[in-house]
């Protein structure tokens, strides 16, 4: 923000920045598990389709 430092926001909109762009500490990236599996998600997603 160009006049962030006239409205005194710099460090809100630092922080907010910083908080939109890391991911949580207990985030798992590991793309070997299974909820990482799209087709696990298809297959939810037909059950639920039956359901309903």
């Amino acid at each position: 923000a160009i006049n962030g430092p006239l409205q005194q926001r710099t460090n809100v909109l630092d922080l907010d920045f910083s908080r939109a762009n890391t991911l949580p500490s207990d985030y798992d990236t590991d793309l070997e598990l299974d909820w990482s599996n799209p087709s696990m998600f298809l297959a939810i997603y037909s059950i639920f389709n039956l359901v309903i």
